[in-house]
């Protein structure tokens, strides 16, 4: 059984407030577009694969392969295998099988990736071994907060932890070239380095189409510049490419993304940026 793990692109990123428990309340809209890793799951009683470099990374349950697979973490605390572990602790048995992950996208990027290997990983089980929607989404709240988001897997606004969502049948994902400058940037460590002066605060303001997400902003953005100059410098890079009409960073970084008047500037745009950065991850 095989899966496509959509990319999830948070066109915004509001910090809210701080809570009590240590998170923060955000607000982001968020948009889907194919061509993700590759996730297939194989049923099977044997469940015995051997470790070896060059060869994919393995383990027992799991094996990656695909341009970004030495970035992804094959013991418990890889997002598959806990999702895995999750649902037979849900449904009250074993599912044996294993697992093979194409990894495409890149780690510690903002893009989601490895919230999206876990939810994809949650809906292929549940084909076979039916739970109820409440349970899965349980589990993948356990996951992570980006999982809710990807099992849904639909354009919408993400509140709260991430666990609040709103679809938004009226913002269509645009033409979009996305760029991962080849810097990983982690989720935790952004959020603890992140200043809790006032000013990074901000109100919620409704989003309903993509008309007002121009008047929005990333609150990483500043600081993820920081971190990596060269995200400062892809940015500038996106803009200058013709129809790009916004440039910014997505999620918690590092990766970069560009929205599109049509089409066919997104992909003459994509087209000269990996002529530019032939070593970066250009997408599509």
């Amino acid at each position: 059984m095989e899966f496509v793990c959509s990319i999830k692109i948070n066109l915004n990123l509001h910090v809210i407030s701080k809570r009590n428990d240590g998170y923060h309340n955000l607000q982001s809209l968020v948009v889907f577009v194919g061509g993700g890793d590759g996730l297939s799951f194989h049923p099977d009683d044997a469940l015995s694969l051997t470790q070896g470099d060059p060869k994919p990374k393995e383990t027992e349950r799991l094996q990656v392969a695909g341009p970004f697979a030495g970035a992804v973490p094959t013991d418990e605390t890889n997002s598959i295998l806990r999702a895995h572990k999750a649902f037979e602790e849900a449904l009250g048995h074993p599912v044996a099988g294993r697992w093979q992950l194409n990894k495409t996208v890149p780690v510690g990027a903002g893009l989601g990736s490895a919230s999206a290997n876990a939810a994809g990983a949650l809906m292929v089980l549940q084909k076979t071994h039916p739970l109820h929607e409440d349970e899965v989404l349980s589990i993948g709240k356990s996951i992570g907060s980006d999982v809710p988001a990807c099992l849904l897997s639909q354009n919408a606004i993400m509140e709260g932890t991430g666990d609040r969502l709103t679809v938004t049948p009226d913002v269509i994902t645009p033409p979009l070239v996305v760029v991962f400058p080849g810097v990983m940037l982690s989720t935790k460590m952004m959020f603890s380095a992140l200043s809790l002066e006032k000013s990074i605060f901000c109100d919620e303001i409704p989003i309903k189409n993509m008309k007002n997400i121009f008047a929005t902003h990333n609150a990483f953005e500043s600081l993820a510049c920081q971190k990596a100059p060269v995200i400062a410098e892809v940015l500038e890079s996106l803009r200058e490419t013709a129809g790009c009409c916004l440039a910014r960073l997505s999620g918690s970084g590092s990766a970069c993304f560009g929205v599109y008047e049509t089409q066919d500037q997104a992909v003459a745009a994509s087209q000269a940026l990996k002529i530019k950065y032939p070593s970066m991850w250009v997408w599509p």
